[in-house]
């Protein structure tokens, strides 16, 4: 009966018995603030990550808002690197170009 079990179940969490009770010891105590701990220095880690990344976001931005070059000036620097392929360093800067003032537009 339901009175019977209530009393059961009293008596065991009395004596400390109920199935599936766990008792802290200290050794788990000490697992617990070691979890804490790491779970302290992820969130410290994760922030300066962050942090990181805003700050890489915010040089990008720099970098796109004062871009100046001219198509020729792009085409004369991969000149320093690629022999010769004219019309693809021609599309190529072009397209740099258009890029970056597209960008630049869009963030104004």
């Amino acid at each position: 009966s339901l009175p019977d079990l209530l009393k059961q179940l009293m008596k065991k969490a009395a004596d400390g018995k109920l199935p599936g009770d766990t008792q802290i010891t200290f050794m788990d105590a000490d697992k617990f603030a070691h979890l804490q701990d790491l779970k302290r220095k992820r969130q410290k880690k994760e922030e300066a990550v962050e942090m990181e990344r805003e700050g890489r976001t915010s040089e990008a931005l720099e970098r796109i808002k004062n871009f100046d070059y001219r198509p020729k000036e792009i085409r004369d620097y991969l000149d320093r690197f690629v022999i010769k392929q004219s019309d693809a360093k021609k599309v190529l800067s072009i397209a740099i170009c258009d890029h970056y003032n597209h960008v630049r537009r869009i963030l104004e």
